[in-house]
């Protein structure tokens, strides 16, 4: 099992149980087609303690309102909110050839073809566009995106990303 944050309960929402999640992940399906959640980092409940969520749609923006089996009223809905919810990722669908998870990419190395290291992926923004990797160096910050352009080859087994840099990148 590799689990894998997939949003942290926010708040509530109505008197059945609701939950709002601000959700880090990129679909619906993560919630429901992925087997059992679990809810973790937060005091009282029990790290191994399964969740199954009967019902997932979209609130506003990144916040979605979920409904987990056995969490019928908002007192027990407001004793998980704080918690952060995570997901099996070996029970994900494959990303595709060139594809590839977030949570496979953080913490890898970044190098660029000469195999200089940049430093580590801290963080992923979306943009819109391309997302940008958020890299941090040992004594500065890169904000390199994720195009076709840029990343030559992403090596898992290796831990680490090969980017192309244009020409004046280092010295911003």
């Amino acid at each position: 099992m590799k689990p894998v944050r997939i949003g942290k309960i926010v708040g509530t929402h109505g008197l059945a149980g609701n939950l709002k999640v601000y959700s880090d992940a990129a679909s619906l399906s993560v919630y429901t087609d992925c087997g059992p959640l679990w809810i973790r980092e937060k005091k009282g409940v029990d790290p191994n303690r399964t969740f199954r969520v009967l019902q997932v749609q979209v609130h506003k923006g990144s916040v979605l309102l979920l409904r987990f089996e056995g969490i019928t009223d908002c007192n027990a809905a407001q004793d998980l909110v704080g918690g952060i919810v995570f997901a099996d990722q070996d029970r994900f669908p494959d990303p595709g050839d060139g594809y590839y998870y977030w949570s496979d990419l953080m913490g890898l190395e970044v190098r660029t073809e000469q195999g200089f290291s940049l430093g580590k992926i801290r963080g992923i923004m979306e943009t819109g566009a391309y997302d940008l990797l958020d890299v941090a160096g040992p004594n500065k910050e890169y904000a390199v995106p994720a195009h076709p352009d840029w990343i030559c080859d992403v090596l898992l087994e290796e831990g680490c990303v090969i980017v192309r840099l244009p020409e004046g990148f280092l010295d911003l």
